[in-house]
């Protein structure tokens, strides 16, 4: 699900830098392995992007304690639901939520978005 813009290096130093506490991630020897971003969506609910874990240190645990690490920090924020967006094609990880606890919407939603950025028009 990489976007560019979304997904971009000056994006996410703009995260680090104004909600630092909102990504966690996951460390092997010093080596970043896994990684998990929380979004606010008002007080009540925080989404949950990019959980993303190295292949090779996939089925060891990382996501699922980033996953946990994300819903406590989510829940000391004063949230009372969280929320993820998962590719309807991919399987693996919708039974990965799943095992988790996480329910489907069982609708069909696609995400639609339009750039406002003046130098792209």
């Amino acid at each position: 699900m990489f976007d560019v813009t979304w997904d971009s290096e000056a994006n996410f130093v703009s995260i680090v830098e104004t909600n630092h506490e909102t990504i966690q991630v996951a460390e092997v020897d010093k080596k970043i392995v896994g990684i998990i971003l929380i979004d606010s969506h008002g007080q009540d609910v925080k989404f949950f992007y990019r959980l993303a874990v190295l292949e090779e240190y996939r089925g060891h645990g990382v996501g699922s304690a980033l996953l946990s690490a994300a819903e406590t920090i989510a829940r000391d924020m004063g949230a009372k639901e969280v929320a993820v967006f998962v590719d309807a094609e991919n399987t693996i990880v919708q039974r990965f939520y799943t095992m988790k606890g996480y329910k489907t919407t069982e609708k069909k939603f696609i995400c639609m978005y339009k750039s406002v950025d003046k130098a792209l028009a």
